[in-house]
């Protein structure tokens, strides 16, 4: 099997799976409360890909913000008047230093504001601009507090690292003017700027902002964000977390016959299983700067696509998210397809930097948006993108 023919099922798959009647089911859910979290976490860890951050943290501030404040308001695509000024929202730099340094719902409210000051209008409605990891749970928090409603879309569908891998930029949009605000009150305003400049300012000004920031940008009529975004963000990590835990829960917690049975649904890929036997970290050129990069080799114990072949090794290249799947020369997967290591013990899909020699781990993809499926989605979102070259480039 080549390799194009799982990432074509896939992006075809895209919106039959998101039509699934969990997702349907999601579409008449207006609020977010706290019984919805759970599925929404499961949901954006697996399409976290192995970045976006631990998701604990920013679920309890959406927890506490929920007992204070109420649930959130969910806006489906059509929920607005196509001039109502709506802007993205979100954390940028380390979730780690968030973790070190967190802060409340004021840091994004500055920043929001500090936007709509420059901008001359208020926003009606907030939407994340990566919803996975732990952006989908922040914008959710300061939303709650905040009383604004959130659109049930994104600019990524999944974890990217950069903000120049975002719907805008195959749009040819600039998500400028765009408000980085810090915990000590910094704000910072950029303007004039495509969305790689953004990036490439925004990216070394974290380190002097205390390793994290808030941002609030694209603030634009709601039917500029609607025609720009991946719509049905959260209603696909609620439902997809959703169908995860109920079917392990109906098949008394068995990971690898979970797996099976969503790969039988095409809801996602399912690869195999195997024992973490290599972890070489080192760092790779990417955008005139050095970042971390890895190679995870994983003895395969079963194979479960017909590819893979059972009781050989199987190598995952990663950087921020996971990008490469290959064996013996073959690529099995790569990005933008969205790749996931699940630990077996804990049941969880894992951050790249989490995933450690001797664990036994499952591996699935789940399908792209469709944009990213193109060919200037690839271009921003594929191994090569990051200067990884394919087996058959080497």
């Amino acid at each position: 099997m080549s390799y194009t023919e799982p990432l074509n099922m896939h992006s075809a798959n895209y919106l039959a799976v998101c039509t699934h009647d969990d997702w349907r089911q999601m579409a008449s859910v207006r609020t977010v409360g706290m019984n919805a979290l759970r599925a929404i976490e499961a949901g954006a860890q697996l399409l976290s890909s192995g970045g976006g951050g631990d998701t604990h943290l920013p679920r309890m501030l959406v927890e506490d913000a929920i007992r204070r404040f109420g649930p959130v308001q969910l806006l489906s695509s059509d929920s607005l008047a196509p001039r109502t000024p709506v802007c993205c929202t979100g954390l940028v730099g380390s979730v780690v230093s968030f973790g070190e340094k967190p802060a409340g719902a004021e840091v994004f409210e500055k920043a929001i504001q500090s936007l709509c000051r420059y901008k001359g209008s208020q926003v009606t409605a907030v939407f994340p601009y990566e919803c996975a990891g732990a952006n989908a749970f922040l914008t959710l928090a300061h939303a709650s507090v905040q009383r604004l409603p959130v659109l049930d879309l994104d600019f990524m569908g999944r974890a990217f690292h950069s903000l120049t891998q975002t719907t805008p930029t195959l749009h040819g949009l600039d998500l400028a003017p765009a408000v980085v605000t810090s915990t000590d009150g910094t704000v910072v305003l950029l303007d004039k700027v495509d969305n790689r400049g953004l990036e490439n300012f925004i990216r070394p000004m974290m380190r002097k902002l205390g390793g994290w920031g808030a941002l609030a940008a694209f603030h634009e009529p709601h039917e500029i964000a609607n025609r720009t975004a991946v719509s049905g963000s959260y209603s696909r990590a609620w439902g997809l977390g959703k169908l995860y835990i109920e079917n392990l829960e109906n098949n008394g917690f068995d990971l690898r016959r979970t797996l099976a049975k969503l790969h039988e649904q095409s809801v996602l890929r399912s690869l195999g299983s195997g024992y973490v036997v290599d972890v070489h970290w080192t760092t790779r050129s990417q955008g005139g700067r050095r970042s971390p990069a890895a190679i995870f080799t994983v003895f395969m114990e079963s194979g479960n696509d017909g590819v893979i072949v059972s009781g050989e090794h199987l190598r995952l290249d990663a950087m921020h998210e996971f990008l490469l799947v290959s064996q013996n020369g073959q690529v099995i997967a790569q990005a933008p397809e969205i790749i996931s290591v699940i630990d077996v013990r804990t049941q969880k899909a894992l951050q790249t930097s989490s995933l450690k020699q001797g664990m036994k781990v499952e591996i699935i993809s789940l399908p792209p948006a469709p944009d990213w499926a193109s060919a200037v989605g690839r271009s921003l979102s594929d191994p090569s993108y990051h200067g990884i070259k394919l087996p058959a480039d080497k």
